[in-house]
């Protein structure tokens, strides 16, 4: 049986609860992103960020310090014909920007071709939605300070891929099995996984499926995901310390594959959120980590 659409849960009732903390007076906003550099990944394939825009809740704040590893960056959002990604070539990456809320609709300008081994910012950005919404991570207070231990100790995703392959009468399909487990000290919120289907297969029409921990496997709801092409993205529920969460695709083979073709998941979440104390509340952190799975190679 299909799993159910997951319930719409009212954002008043996790305020009324104190498990959700929306603050409207923040106004300085630093958003950190870390690019991991996959060091399990055999094919010289480096994780990416497009950046394209910063989605439809924040802009730049006109006067803030942007960083990449700690040097003075500008980023070039939203500038027709220019685009700039981010490449973790040999080692992390970190990103840092200064954003404000923006009161006006902002349109998604510089629309692009997306990456397989990575995100575009706006994708990001658009899953995260209203910081301000986000569960502080360490207590009530939270702390807006990022500091090396929480970085270190935060919500860590760590994804791993299998794939093989079967006949059923005239067709081949490919499985491809995502396993993502929380390592870290902290609850991961807003994981976005995606996966860009490779060339030469098709995903199975309602062909994917996830498993939390001991629940049995079900699939996975039309209301959770968007297909664009080949490019599929997904949201998945928070991901406590320890927990893990299996996904599973199905495709079948439309075509002679290329054996050069790679498919690799993506998933980006929040893995800290804080902000300063009763005494200073106008100021958030937000670190999100991008990471990217193990490649498997499709073969013909």
């Amino acid at each position: 049986m299909e799993q159910d659409k997951l319930k719409d849960i009212d954002i008043n009732e996790f305020k009324n609860n104190g498990d959700f903390r929306v603050n409207a007076n923040i106004t300085d906003v630093k958003l950190d992103i870390k690019l991991v550099h996959p060091s399990n990944n055999f094919f010289g394939i480096s994780n990416q960020l497009i950046l394209d825009n910063l989605g439809n809740v924040y802009i730049l704040k006109p006067q803030g310090t942007n960083t990449l590893d700690n040097g003075a960056f500008s980023p070039p959002l939203n500038i027709e014909g220019l685009l700039v990604d981010i490449n973790t070539v040999n080692d992390d990456k970190m990103l840092e920007l200064d954003l404000e809320a923006s009161s006006s609709d902002i349109s998604d300008l510089n629309k692009c071709m997306d990456t397989p081994y990575g995100f575009k910012l706006s994708q990001v950005m658009n899953n995260i939605g209203d910081m301000s919404t986000l569960n502080i991570t360490n207590g009530t207070n939270g702390d807006a300070q990022l500091t090396d231990t929480i970085i270190k100790t935060g919500a860590r995703l760590i994804i791993n891929q299998r794939a093989f392959s079967i006949i059923r009468g005239n067709t081949k399909y490919f499985l491809f099995n995502f396993n993502i487990k929380n390592v870290g000290e902290f609850i991961a919120q807003k994981v976005l996984f995606k996966d860009i289907i490779p060339n030469g297969l098709t995903l199975c029409n309602r062909g994917m499926y996830i498993k939390n921990n001991n629940s049995q496997m079900v699939r996975i709801s039309r209301d959770n995901y968007t297909i664009n092409g080949r490019e599929l993205l997904l949201t998945l529920q928070n991901i406590d310390e320890n927990d893990v969460v299996s996904l599973v695709l199905v495709c079948f083979e439309n075509s002679c594959n290329d054996s050069k073709n790679f498919n690799v998941g993506c998933i980006s979440y929040v893995s800290y959120y804080g902000v300063n104390d009763e005494t200073n509340t106008t100021s958030s952190r937000t670190l999100v980590i991008n990471d990217i799975s193990n490649t498997k190679k499709i073969f013909g």
